[in-house]
């Protein structure tokens, strides 16, 4: 849990912490509230899956700037004040986000809208600029909350875990409002920490996000390539799989996730829709 000695060691005088713990069963709750007694925990229950348990913090919060954080984060000391020195600099923008490295590293995962593999190795000097990007690493950024309510919360009937950052901000730009990377905010992110990358999970949650992605805001050709992308992922990893194992346990990992995706489609259909509806220039009747 190192994110939460780095949220506690901010220079940032006016914090309000709130953590949603998902069910968990690693004596999570009794630590935080021994170590950390001045942080809100909100315990679930039964496991919401991201999504539905970051709105629940959200809802409960009370702050004008809402930072939304992964629990595998690592903050820079100083990280907070220098995201709210970047709202200040800019009236006008209603997201922001930070660059992101991988942690233990000097390594960029994520720097002016472009996100890397660690074996890439791009190095930290690079994206020294402020500007502003279409998009922001979900891993950690921070919302006006005026934003939130223009927008709504993060949409938890179509994303579980991946992509409902992607698809808020989508929203943001086609509502006209201008997200901002703050390089000189810094975090470290533990890669993959919370879902094993190349598990059962991640495979199932990440096609989810994948699909309704471009469901809600893609074209049907590009809709249909990555529908066809995921079923011949399947296809490939049920053959290599008769041989390892392990690859047909990802290959019905993704069928699972195309199944959910069928039996929501009603609900995708209906937010495409309402997007398209909520976007129309005034006086478009077509």
């Amino acid at each position: 849990m190192q994110s939460l000695p780095s949220i506690a060691r901010q220079d940032y005088p006016r914090l309000e912490v709130i953590i949603v713990d998902n069910a968990s069963t690693d004596n999570s709750i009794h630590y935080i509230t021994e170590h950390f007694p001045a942080m809100m925990c909100i315990s679930a229950e039964t496991n919401l899956h991201y999504t539905k348990a970051m709105n629940r913090g959200i809802a409960k919060s009370r702050g004008g700037l809402l930072l939304l954080m992964n629990n595998d984060v690592v903050l820079d000391p100083r990280f907070v004040s220098k995201m709210v020195a970047a709202v200040l600099d800019d009236l006008d923008a209603g997201i922001f986000g930070p660059k992101i490295v991988f942690h233990g590293t000097s390594f960029i995962q994520y720097a002016a809208g472009r996100t890397y593999l660690q074996s890439q190795m791009v190095p930290f000097s690079l994206y020294d600029r402020v500007q502003s990007v279409d998009t922001v690493s979900g891993a950690v950024w921070m919302i006006r909350r005026p934003v939130i309510e223009q927008l709504g919360l993060l949409d938890e009937e179509n994303f579980t875990a991946y992509y409902d950052e992607t698809d808020f901000q989508a929203r943001a730009r086609k509502s006209g409002i201008k997200i901002i990377y703050v390089p000189s905010a810094v975090a470290s992110h533990f890669d993959s920490a919370t879902f094993k990358l190349w598990s059962e999970s991640q495979v199932y949650h990440f096609t989810r996000g994948h699909l309704s992605f471009a469901l809600i805001h893609l074209s049907f050709r590009e809709t249909l390539l990555r529908l066809v992308k995921a079923l011949g992922a399947s296809a490939i990893d049920i053959v290599v799989g008769r041989a390892t194992g392990r690859r047909a346990l990802l290959a019905r990992a993704r069928l699972f996730a195309l199944l959910r995706s069928l039996e929501n489609l009603p609900k995708t259909i209906r937010r495409r829709v309402q997007l398209r509806r909520s976007l129309k220039p005034p006086g478009d009747t077509a």
